[in-house]
């Protein structure tokens, strides 16, 4: 019988000046630790944001809106935005799912943190581009 590898992970949520926000600490099953480099984990953070009332600058070809991250081309998140998905919650309100995460050749062998991605998180929303508009949620 073949062995099961089971992932294992954590999250953490909060809300910083209107904007929902959550942490993720995991492991994935199949990943194999070199305890020299790291323990394994991998960190993403995420924030949630309505969809845009978009200006004209983060409008496509011909007026159509781009659907993907490329709408949001001045959030400064860890190395970038790596995910965005439009989704509904459980009020069914829709929201941008902005995220980003520490796997970066610059993160290896580094340690983080839930207070290293709260810092990170903080500075992403303060520095929110003042003419985008971003709504609660």
């Amino acid at each position: 019988m073949s062995e099961i590898k089971l992932s294992d992970h954590q999250r953490w949520q909060g809300n910083y000046k209107g904007i929902d926000y959550q942490i993720v600490k995991w492991k994935p099953g199949y990943y194999q630790t070199n305890p020299e480099y790291d323990d394994g984990y991998k960190w993403n953070y995420y924030i949630f944001v309505k969809p845009r009332k978009l200006k004209t600058r983060v409008l496509g070809e011909l007026g159509k809106i781009v659907d993907d991250y490329k709408m949001y081309p001045d959030v400064e998140m860890h190395g970038g935005i790596t995910y965005w998905a439009r989704k509904k919650t459980s009020r069914l309100i829709e929201v941008d799912e902005l995220g980003c995460d520490y796997s970066h050749s610059w993160d290896d062998g580094v340690t983080y943190d839930v207070d290293d991605l709260l810092k990170d998180i903080k500075h992403t929303i303060d520095t929110l581009p003042a003419d985008l508009f971003f709504e609660t949620i």
